[in-house]
């Protein structure tokens, strides 16, 4: 159980307090080739998908014309950050309710709710706690990808990374290198394997 509501707490905190990113490249020293990584600070998911609307809003206008010219239109996905923010206001704001039959407040801040519920969380059914648990991972991982920090990809089937073992994700239109995502006890080991060479894991695997 302890383990349940840390991982509710850490899926939220990505959303209301910021994400560390790891940045991995190559840099050349002499005639090898070193892998080096470093950590990158972001702001807050709800931040950022808050910024993302308002550049949405001063670029369409509120009520303009979208690309088609026709009145109150705007261009595809031109309300996507908008509708996750509310997505997620509405998740937070049923498990606070489902969680504290006293909870009051329909108007509070969408921060607000959700740093209630790691406390909450500590009474409640391990099953409930996951089901809230996995519908935020899903709507933080759409939110990073919609944000363009993520890429939607697709895990290869039948090969697993060489050095560690874990699952091997690559974009779903095959187009970037293929990366170690770990498995579900151990995180990614940073292994990266380069477009040029994935197909022949493929087939070394086949």
């Amino acid at each position: 159980m302890k383990d349940d509501v840390a991982e509710l707490a850490r899926v939220i905190d990505v959303l209301v307090k910021g994400w560390a990113e790891r940045i991995e490249y190559r840099i050349v020293v002499g005639d090898a080739t070193e892998k080096r990584a470093e950590s990158r600070w972001h702001p807050p998911l709800l931040i950022e998908l808050r910024c993302a609307a308002s550049r949405d809003v001063f670029t369409t206008g509120k009520g303009g014309g979208g690309s088609g010219g026709k009145p109150g239109s705007r261009p595809p996905g031109s309300l996507i950050f908008l509708d996750l923010i509310r997505e997620i206001r509405a998740v937070a704001r049923k498990a606070r309710a489902d969680w504290n039959a006293a909870a009051t407040g329909a108007g509070l801040p969408v921060a607000y709710e959700l740093r209630s519920l790691v406390g909450l969380a500590q009474s409640m059914p391990e099953s409930d706690v996951r089901d809230v648990t996995w519908t935020l991972k899903r709507l933080t991982k759409t939110a990073r990808i919609q944000l363009g920090y993520e890429i939607p990809s697709r895990t290869l089937a039948e090969t697993v990374c060489g050095a560690c073992g874990g699952v091997l994700k690559v974009a779903d239109d095959a187009s970037s290198d293929v990366w170690c995502s770990g498995t579900s006890e151990t995180p990614p080991c940073g292994q990266v394997y380069p477009k040029e060479e994935w197909v022949s894991m493929l087939f070394d695997a086949a």
